[in-house]
C-alpha cells in the first residue's frame, strides 16, 4: 500500500513537471517565431495595377519627350507599402506599392496600348516614373547597346542621383558620341577599382535620348577623384570623363 502511494505521488510530480516544459516550450517557439508576435514587415517591389493590368517600375527608362504624354488612363487609389503586411495580399486594380494614392498615370504615345505608361513623380527624371507592362518586360527591355546600335542618339542629359529634376549637363553637338566613345572603351578595358573608396561615393545618372518619348537611363560614380560605371561591373572611366562636367 505505502509502494502504491509512492507511486501516486511520483506520477503526480513527473506530470507537473511535463506542464512546467510544455509551457516553456511553447515560449520558446513564440520568440524564434516572431510572425506569431508581430506582422510581417514586407519588401515590396514597384508596381502598379492599372485597367486590369501589372506593371513595374523601369529602372532603365526615363521619358525624354513631354510632348508625347498622352491621356490620363487611371490614378492610384491605394498605396499598398506600409499598410498591406500580408505576403499573400492579391493587388487590385488601382493599387501601387510605392506611388502616392492621386497619383495620375498617363498614356504614351509611342504605346498606344498602354505596355509602358507614365506616373508624374517629382523623384524621377523628367517628372514622370516610367512603367512597363510585367508581359512585356522582355520585349521592352532597353540596353546601353540597343541605344547606341540605333544610331538616333543626339544628346545625353547628367543628372546627381539624389535630385534628378537638377540637371547637371546636356551633351549634344558631337559631345554625346564622345561620352559613348568613353564608357564603351571603359566597358572593353574592364579597369576596376582596386580598393575601396575612401570617402562616400558621388552617384549620377544619364539619360541616352534617340528621339522618342522614351530614352536609356545609366548609372556611373565618382570616388576618390575617379569616374566609374557599372556595365556591370565598375569599370573606371578616363580621366578626360571628368572634362563634361562644368566647373
Amino acid at each position: 500500500m505505502i509502494f502504491h502511494k509512492d507511486a501516486l505521488k511520483l506520477l503526480i510530480v513527473l506530470f507537473t513537471i511535463a506542464l512546467i516544459l510544455s509551457s516553456c516550450s511553447r515560449n520558446v517557439i513564440s520568440e524564434k517565431n516572431p510572425v506569431i508576435q508581430q506582422q510581417v514587415k514586407i519588401d515590396w517591389t514597384d508596381f502598379l495595377k492599372i485597367n486590369a493590368t501589372s506593371y513595374t517600375g523601369s529602372q532603365e527608362k526615363a521619358l525624354t519627350d513631354p510632348s508625347k504624354l498622352g491621356e490620363e488612363i487611371g490614378k492610384v487609389t491605394f498605396h499598398v507599402a506600409d499598410v498591406v503586411n500580408d505576403p499573400h495580399y492579391i493587388p487590385k486594380d488601382g493599387d501601387a506599392a510605392l506611388l502616392a494614392v492621386g497619383s495620375v498615370v498617363r498614356a504614351i504615345a509611342d504605346y498606344p496600348n498602354h505596355e509602358i505608361v507614365a506616373v508624374q513623380n517629382k523623384n524621377s527624371i523628367g517628372g514622370y516614373k516610367i512603367y512597363v507592362e510585367d508581359s512585356k518586360q522582355k520585349e521592352l527591355r532597353l540596353s546601353f547597346e540597343e541605344a547606341v546600335q540605333s544610331n538616333k542618339v543626339t544628346e545625353i542629359a547628367i543628372y546627381p542621383m539624389n535630385n534628378k529634376q537638377k540637371l547637371i549637363v546636356k551633351l549634344d553637338n558631337g559631345q554625346e558620341q564622345s561620352l559613348i566613345s568613353m564608357l564603351q572603351r571603359a566597358a572593353k578595358e574592364q579597369i576596376h577599382p582596386d580598393k575601396a573608396a575612401v570617402v562616400e561615393p558621388i552617384y549620377y545618372q544619364f539619360v541616352m535620348n534617340s528621339g522618342s518619348a522614351i530614352g536609356y537611363v545609366d548609372t556611373f560614380y565618382k570616388a576618390d577623384n575617379y569616374y566609374y560605371w557599372y556595365h556591370p561591373e565598375a569599370n573606371q572611366l578616363q580621366s578626360a570623363f571628368a572634362n563634361f562636367f562644368p566647373e
